[in-house]
């Protein structure tokens, strides 16, 4: 049989091993010096936990109170509340800033020179602001001094 472990050691001690097991290890011991000198020591030593466990019970005023703590959950944090005016707020200022900043598309403003208004006024009868609603096309043709020659709408 091989040597035995520390806890082969210690059930044969307490006596909770079966009994063929334990003539096994009984008759190991008899033969193994290493075994039965760790066999000893761990005897002494279960003797004297077993001495002063029985100590502890004999005189109990000397046996230490120990309180356990007390679960205590951790303290809650004050939670913060945030108005509802407040919260309204945090909504709609990015709107505003971004409508204010967005590109508006505006309409062009016709502005036409008063030369610009006199050649279109030449041509047919139809005046400058006409022109513009019903996006026509005026086409005039100038000499060098500036009078229109021919003058045709779409």
């Amino acid at each position: 049989m091989q040597c035995l472990t520390n806890e082969q050691i210690q059930l044969l001690i307490d006596g909770e091993m079966n009994e063929q097991l334990m003539v096994a290890c009984e008759e190991h011991l008899s033969h193994c010096p290493d075994c039965q000198r760790r066999y000893e020591e761990q005897a002494r030593n279960s003797l004297r936990i077993s001495e002063m466990i029985n100590f502890t019970a004999a005189i109990p005023e000397q046996v230490p109170v120990f309180n356990f703590p007390e679960n205590k959950a951790p303290a809650k944090q004050p939670r913060v509340t945030i108005s509802f005016w407040l919260k309204i707020a945090a909504v709609l200022l990015p709107i505003i800033v971004c409508w204010q900043f967005w590109p508006q598309k505006t309409e062009k403003q016709f502005h036409p020179t008063q030369e610009a208004v006199l050649k279109y006024e030449l041509c047919n009868g139809v005046d400058a602001n006409t022109a513009w609603q019903e996006n026509m096309i005026i086409t005039t043709v100038t000499d060098e001094d500036g009078k229109v020659i021919e003058c045709s709408t779409n």
